[in-house]
Formats: C-alpha cells, sequence, structure tokens
C-alpha cells in the first residue's frame, strides 16, 4: 500500500508502511509538496527527524502526517501520530541543546489547534 494522499499533509502513511519506506522517498515526497523553497538545511533536518520517527515508531500502529498544515492557524506541525483514539504532536527542534518555555507552549498550542 502506497503513502496516503492527504491534503493536509507534506506526507502521510501508515506507520507500518512509513517505517518500511526509504529516508530519500520520504523526503521527496516532503520536498515535493513543499509549497517553498526547500535549502539544505530545511532536507538535513527533515532527514534527521524522519530518522527519529522511524525508529521510535517501528512497532506502532497508527498514521505518521508529516509537515501537518493547521489552517485555521497558518502553520505546520512537524509531525502528528495517529494511534488508536490518541493524537501525538511531535514538534522538532533540530539542533537545539535545551528545552525551551517557547517551544513547549508551540507544542501544546498545536494540540490545542488539534
Amino acid at each position: 500500500m502506497p503513502a496516503l494522499s492527504i491534503p493536509a499533509a507534506y506526507y502521510a502513511a501508515d506507520a507500518a508502511i512509513f517505517a518500511n519506506e526509504s529516508i530519500e522517498s520520504i523526503l521527496g515526497a516532503l520536498t515535493a509538496r513543499s509549497a517553498f523553497d526547500v535549502g539544505q538545511q530545511q532536507k538535513d533536518a527533515w532527514v534527521a527527524e524522519i530518522a527519529v520517527l522511524k525508529t521510535s515508531l517501528a512497532s506502532l500502529e497508527g498514521t505518521v502526517f508529516l509537515e501537518f498544515n493547521v489552517p485555521r492557524i497558518g502553520s505546520r506541525i512537524d509531525a502528528v501520530l495517529i494511534a488508536g483514539p490518541r493524537v501525538f504532536v511531535i514538534e522538532f527542534k533540530v539542533g537545539a541543546r535545551e528545552f525551551t518555555t517557547h517551544a513547549y507552549n508551540q507544542a501544546w498550542d498545536y494540540a490545542l489547534d488539534l
């Protein structure tokens, strides 16, 4: 089964499909769906995020959404996982060395928006 086509996300797939899909394929889907020019820094961040998620979600059942658009506020959540009745908002800060209040509040606000 191929990745899902969800207008609200740059990429969506069943977690099992995501876990078995190559990083290059997922990166290609993200880049193709982006409305903006994708620079090397963004590509590197996506590769890091995909690697973490592939390891973390390998044994979970659910659906993974990357770059999930939140139309009401005009922003994108790095990753959303729907597993049964649970919705997880995952916001990456690639390269950050500490957790900031701003980053925590950003993920919290995204969760409230969903």
